[in-house]
């Protein structure tokens, strides 16, 4: 019997973690140009953080990259730049998905992107 319950009790706390983890997926908005901020992001991932790029497609908006953790493994990561400019600012949005990692992870890169992108248009 308590051989069921711990194996229920698994099965409760992995179902309450595992979405968060399976489906991360942050956004940011910046008040930046589309083009601007693809540069940083480019140079933030291969320069500052040393990030492999395995595809990019800046009339698309995206980034490819393998998102490397301070243990040094690898997880497959992208990020989206979406233009929804209006006549009176620059908007942009930028969506960071790599399904692998807590969404955390997805949210400290969205912040370093937007601290490159702020020190890259003073």
């Amino acid at each position: 019997m308590k051989s069921s319950f711990k194996h229920l009790v698994f099965i409760v706390l992995f179902s309450l973690i595992a979405p968060s983890i399976a489906q991360a997926e942050s956004r940011k908005v910046l008040t930046y140009p589309l083009a601007s901020i693809y540069a940083s992001a480019i140079r933030l991932l291969r320069v500052d953080l040393d990030f492999e790029i395995l595809e990019k497609d800046k009339e698309g908006g995206y980034i490819i990259f393998n998102y490397r953790d301070n243990m040094g493994k690898k997880y497959r990561g992208s990020l989206e730049l979406i233009n929804k400019n209006s006549e009176k600012e620059n908007i942009t949005h930028a969506v960071c998905n790599i399904p692998e990692v807590p969404s955390y992870m997805e949210k400290d890169l969205l912040e370093k992107l937007n601290s490159k992108v702020t020190a890259d248009n003073r």
